[in-house]
Order: C-alpha cells, then sequence, then structure tokens
C-alpha cells in the first residue's frame, strides 16, 4: 500500500531582492563651429554610472520601493557644457 500525499501548489520563487547596474558612454560631435565659442565644433563626451535597488519583500499596496545611484559626467571642447552630476531617485515600481 502507497500513501500519496496532497499536492501542494508549486509558484516559481522569485527573487526578494533586485539590483540593476549599467553603464554608458555616449559621444557627441555637433558639425558646425559656433563663432561666439571660437572656430572648432563643439565635441562632448558623456559617461553615465548607475544602479537601481529593489526588494519585493517590502511591499506597500502592491508597489514595491525602489532606490536609483546614478552619476553622469560631461567633458566637452567648450567648458560650458561640461558638468558633473550625483542623483539619487525613489520610485515604486509594480511587477506583474
Amino acid at each position: 500500500m502507497t500513501l500519496s500525499r496532497p499536492a501542494l501548489p508549486v509558484r516559481p520563487v522569485r527573487p526578494a531582492s533586485r539590483s540593476v547596474r549599467a553603464a554608458t558612454l555616449d559621444r557627441r560631435d555637433y558639425g558646425a563651429p559656433r563663432p561666439l565659442f571660437g572656430p572648432q565644433a563643439r565635441r562632448d563626451t558623456t559617461y553615465a554610472l548607475w544602479t537601481t535597488l529593489s526588494n519585493r519583500n517590502i511591499d506597500i499596496g502592491g508597489f514595491t520601493p525602489q532606490l536609483t545611484l546614478r552619476h553622469e559626467r560631461r567633458d566637452s571642447n567648450i567648458t560650458l557644457h561640461d558638468y558633473r552630476r550625483n542623483v539619487i531617485e525613489l520610485g515604486v515600481v509594480r511587477s506583474f
């Protein structure tokens, strides 16, 4: 005689926390010179790094909080367009 157990519903296991990392490099060459800034055409190089963190164990009305940290830097041959930027974003996402 074999005893069988009732089948339990099987749900896929999702990771509780998630981290996404990315980096970009963008180079732009603006073809025509701008007389106000000299004879050279503007050239920019932009670097960006960011990471996004979330934890599905934290549930607020069906939404999960998400934190994004980003650093961006632009180097230009026209210094007026150079910048460094650090950004912190807090948002909510809903996965289904």
